[in-house]
């Protein structure tokens, strides 16, 4: 049970982390948005912006106290202290960005690409150099390279706001 308890607060301490960050993103043109709750899940952070949308999943495992303290993702599957992590992370943030994608096309008309993000909260996370689909990093790499992650200006400011309002227009919805 104490635990289980350390285990969430620390998660909660690594949301809040990520969640900071990213509100610096806000200067770069971004409109974020922090835990949307679906049914059975949530989906940590949405970044939308000139650089493209984004949707973050956070994590905040524990270091081991002996051997390998390393995030590694070699373009299929992650590990995490030399372990896979369960559960797997890359189908979270696959099915997150595949649920962003799909509230927008509910509620604008347009299927933008939406990237999938994990975070490893202040982990050493293994760079991967090939392009596949999925972003995975520590949270100080990601907001340093933030700019650099996507083609500049992939979405003008028109498109940002308008696929903002429509996320924005879906989360009161759901509220009633």
């Amino acid at each position: 049970m104490q635990a289980e308890i350390a285990q969430r607060q620390q998660g909660i301490r690594g949301e809040q982390i990520v969640g900071q960050m990213l509100e610096g993103l806000r200067s770069l043109g971004c409109k974020i948005y922090h835990d949307i709750a679906e049914d059975e899940y949530n989906i940590d952070h949405v970044i939308i912006g000139p650089q493209g949308i984004f949707a973050v999943e956070t994590k905040t495992p524990s270091k081991p106290t002996k051997g390998q303290s390393a995030v590694i993702f070699d373009g299929k599957t992650v590990t995490v202290g030399g372990f896979p992590p369960d559960p797997d992370p890359v189908i979270q943030a696959k099915a997150a960005a595949r649920r962003i994608r799909e509230i927008l096309r509910e509620m604008t008309g347009k299927e933008p690409q939406v990237t999938p993000v994990i975070l490893y909260v202040k982990w050493f996370v293994k760079p991967y150099t090939s392009d596949t689909g999925i972003i995975v990093m520590n949270q100080d790499y990601f907001y340093k390279s933030f700019d650099a992650l996507q083609s500049p200006d992939i979405l003008n400011t028109d498109q940002v706001n308008f696929l903002a309002a429509g996320l924005e227009r879906y989360l009161r919805e759901k509220r009633k």
